[in-house]
């Protein structure tokens, strides 16, 4: 986070590997236990929350007019053939896929955006499981970062190099190995001076709401610097 914070290259490059970590743990984790939860015979099944929804809002259940209302590809899993629990394992497979590409080749607007918009359509339609303020740090955390990383993966931007700008420093003939020189030896990019404030600002504001929420509760035991003691034992998530 200080390297995006700060536009340094080096760190900002670990910072996106760490959110590309942290979104990889997420969907990873979420694929192993969404049968129980949001499947058919699920805790709270996914399929009868969308169905549920559209039939109030849309009964003629027109995905691109609900989907306005409630942002999920989900919509569209009944014109595949697919059932709604199978089309969020799908999600969560791309996702997953996408942060594993992500760690591997380096983070990028266009990999950020890519993990935004499935979270989303999994956060939106997850029901209580999901509703809680880690998930919507995440999304507004891959949001930001898409605003602060180049908008290709170094490796593709050296390749883009060598076979178009040749003069820049790969040579004819090389490699992977000299597009990756290329990408590590270039200069880090200037990042905009706008994506630095939001994520300064989205820190900001995890820091202030997350006591605000505190004293607004009127909890004696945050007031009084005690509820540490017992805080985690009574957290619903482990």
């Amino acid at each position: 986070m200080w390297g995006m914070l700060c536009g340094c290259g080096w760190s900002a490059r670990a910072a996106d590997k760490l959110l590309l970590l942290i979104a990889l743990v997420a969907f990873a984790s979420l694929a192993q236990q969404v049968r129980g939860v949001l499947g058919a015979d699920g805790i709270e099944a996914v399929g009868e929350t969308l169905l549920g929804f559209a039939n109030w809002k849309a009964p003629d259940f027109a995905p691109a007019q609900v989907f306005r209302v409630l942002p999920t590809l989900l919509w569209w899993a009944p014109k595949t053939g697919l059932p709604f629990e199978t089309a969020l394992e799908v999600l969560l497979l791309v996702g997953t896929c996408t942060a594993l590409l992500g760690i591997a080749l380096g983070g990028s607007t266009l990999l950020f955006l890519v993990l935004w918009g499935v979270y989303l359509s999994v956060f939106v339609s997850g029901g209580t499981m999901l509703s809680f303020q880690w998930d919507m740090l995440l999304l507004e955390a891959l949001f930001a970062a898409a605003l602060h990383a180049p908008l290709l993966p170094e490796v593709a931007t050296a390749f883009l190099r060598r076979w178009l700008w040749p003069s820049l420093g790969a040579k004819p003939g090389a490699g992977m190995s000299q597009a990756v020189a290329v990408a590590e030896s270039a200069p880090p990019s200037t990042h905009s001076v706008s994506a630095r404030w939001l994520l300064r600002a989205l820190l900001v504001k995890l820091m202030l709401m997350a006591g605000a929420v505190k004293i607004q509760s009127q909890c004696p035991t945050w007031l009084g610097l005690t509820a540490l003691a017992v805080h985690f034992q009574g957290q619903c998530l482990p």
